[in-house]
């Protein structure tokens, strides 16, 4: 019994994102998928995204030209500054955004043989704080990603949401449906 509770413990972690980051690290990333892990607690949720550069301002490389700083500044900042219709939690909860962290990272590739030349990979990460005026559990959150990116081919969000009493997790395709917090 104790071998079966210790196996439930550990799906639980890699399933709650925990083995998750150890996965993104090793620098491989679906493009067109936002991973958005959603923590809930009573009136507030602290939220972490992970989504392929590609996917939010055309390119994966490093940027290096006025036109390629001025991208991705613009897409970061698309998100900064439309965090509301990204992540859509009902009006009558009363939630207000603030950007804990935004920045473009360069994933280190693995694994490949001395001297061979790989492409950049790149993802933009960010970790977000929702504070409301009424408890989140319960709620159903929307989200807008693949309209405010379309350019960019984002389809798809693949979002993980723990509460004290349970965990969810739900692939939103071109922003229809909703995840029950």
């Amino acid at each position: 019994m104790k071998k079966l509770g210790t196996l439930i413990t550990g799906l639980l972690l890699i399933s709650s994102g925990i083995g998750a980051e150890e996965h993104r690290h090793a620098g491989a990333h679906e493009h067109g998928i936002v991973q958005l892990d959603v923590a809930i607690e009573d009136k507030s949720a602290d939220i972490d995204l992970e989504a392929p550069a590609v996917n939010i301002y055309g390119f994966e490389h490093t940027p290096q030209s006025a036109a390629d700083k001025t991208r991705q500044k613009a897409g970061l900042d698309r998100i900064r500054k439309n965090l509301p219709q990204l992540l859509k939690f009902p009006k009558e909860l009363g939630c207000t955004f603030k950007v804990s962290k935004l920045e473009w990272v360069l994933e280190k590739e693995e694994g490949h043989e001395a001297g061979e030349k790989q492409g950049e990979h790149s993802v933009v990460q960010g970790e977000f704080k929702v504070t409301c005026k009424k408890p989140l559990a319960g709620a159903k959150l929307r989200l807008g990603f693949s309209g405010m990116f379309r350019e960019f081919n984002l389809t798809k969000v693949r979002v993980q949401a723990v509460t004290a009493d349970k965990q969810t997790s739900k692939d939103i395709v071109n922003d229809e449906g909703e995840v029950q917090l």
